[in-house]
């Protein structure tokens, strides 16, 4: 149980940032988690003390001193971002750690909510950006692995003109793939260190790019995208949420 605790508490950044915050250690379930998760996004991305009150029912005061604290914690975190909006400035576009840029010509119209959105555009680029890439590689690798597992279990040949699932679907860093039921739990399983190990691992090796974070992915699973629920990984949840969702 203590190991459990441990796993849980340092495994979940945004269970983590739920203690940061409140003081208080809650389940992935909790609702609380998935708004922590858009309150620290939410000021990564630009948003101001206003805009953080109204979307966690607080006052502003209180949303100030929650920014506040955040920033003040993530020093580097914040300088950074302080940077990004300096250089967008500047040179009107910003640049992902592997180079990947983003044109803000918003900059020379010189009006106020313009300026105010490119700012946020330098905050926001880089990172979601990031996310984007990280997600289209995890895409390539999940297909050659899978293409490999299938060819491991026999279920495809060289000759084999096509294969039973693939990525069927992606929106900015998510991805969605429709499994037979017998291949569900082998398509997490390869989705999962596809997504984080094997990205991680590329991006080293292309990039040079070394995590000083490992990669995490949440995952939902259902008949269908009425009746979706989140995975926490263990076979017991995955068999229980697809019993529900093809009730």
């Amino acid at each position: 149980l203590k190991v459990q605790m441990e796993l849980k508490r340092k495994g979940d950044l945004h269970v983590y940032n739920c203690h940061f915050f409140f003081g208080k250690w809650v389940e992935k379930s909790d609702p609380l988690r998935d708004a922590i998760k858009a309150i620290v996004f939410g000021a990564i991305y630009g948003m101001g003390a206003n805009s953080l009150a109204k979307g966690i029912g607080k006052t502003k005061k209180y949303a100030e001193e929650l920014l506040e604290k955040l920033f003040n914690s993530f020093e580097k975190s914040a300088a950074w971002l302080d940077w990004a909006v300096a250089f967008s400035r500047k040179h009107f576009y910003v640049y992902s750690l592997i180079g990947r840029i983003r044109h803000l010509y918003g900059y020379m119209a010189v009006t106020p909510f313009l300026v105010a959105a490119m700012e946020r555009r330098a905050k926001n680029s880089p990172i979601q950006g990031m996310g984007a890439d990280f997600a289209h590689s995890a895409a390539r690798l999940f297909m050659r692995h899978l293409y490999e597992y299938l060819l491991y279990t026999e279920r495809m040949n060289e000759e084999s003109t096509h294969m039973p699932m693939s990525v069927d679907t992606m929106v900015h860093d998510s991805t969605r793939t429709e499994p037979p039921y017998e291949l569900v739990l082998a398509c997490f399983q390869i989705a999962q260190w596809c997504a984080t190990v094997g990205v991680e691992r590329y991006y080293e090796a292309t990039f040079g790019v070394k995590f000083t974070v490992p990669l995490e992915i949440e995952c939902e699973v259902g008949a269908d995208d009425s009746r979706m629920r989140k995975l926490d990984w263990s076979v017991q949840n995955l068999e229980a949420n697809i019993r529900l969702a093809l009730e």
